[in-house]
């Protein structure tokens, strides 16, 4: 007796999930969005950088006496690392004509144009160093997961037709 083959054929239609595919990979191409919004994360941790004398980097070195009597005898105030305000300016706020806020299709650039910066940043024989831009120590991964967020999220047009397909951070 010959055996019979029993095949059974089901059709899939995957059409919406190309849909998301094709959706999540023109994301990728351009995360321009979880960046814009990390740069304002940026902005808000240099004022608090400021407001703080650098406590997110360790505490800046307080100024010499000499240094603190000059200041006050000039007009300025005494905080550290202000005298006209360019250099704390330019890293507190978003819009600043000094600071460097440049986004890309995947990448993001933050800082400042104020010369005398770099002197401060690292410091020379005559000034002590006071790190005045710097990257949070948990900025890298709530980049990442906002991009992540972005890139498979993205506008999904319902929370329902999304919802199993991945768990994201």
């Amino acid at each position: 007796m010959a055996i019979r083959k029993r095949t059974v054929k089901r059709e899939v239609d995957t059409s919406e999930l190309d849909r998301w595919i094709a959706g999540a990979l023109k994301r990728s191409r351009d995360v321009r969005p979880p960046l814009r919004h990390m740069q304002r994360e940026l902005v808000k941790a240099h004022d608090r950088l400021f407001q703080t004398d650098g406590a997110p980097v360790g505490g800046w070195a307080p100024l010499k006496s000499s240094t603190f009597a000059e200041k006050r005898s000039q007009g300025y105030s005494g905080g550290t690392l202000v005298r006209t305000g360019d250099l704390e300016n330019s890293l507190t706020q978003l819009t600043n004509p000094m600071g460097i806020r440049d986004l890309g299709p995947k990448s993001m650039e933050f800082g400042t144009r104020v010369q005398y910066a770099q002197f401060h940043q690292t410091g020379t024989r005559n000034m002590h160093e006071r790190q005045v831009v710097y990257v949070p120590r948990t900025f890298a991964r709530e980049t990442g997961g906002r991009v992540a967020k972005h890139i498979v999220e993205g506008t999904v047009p319902t929370t329902k037709e999304a919802k199993g397909l991945f768990n994201v951070i």
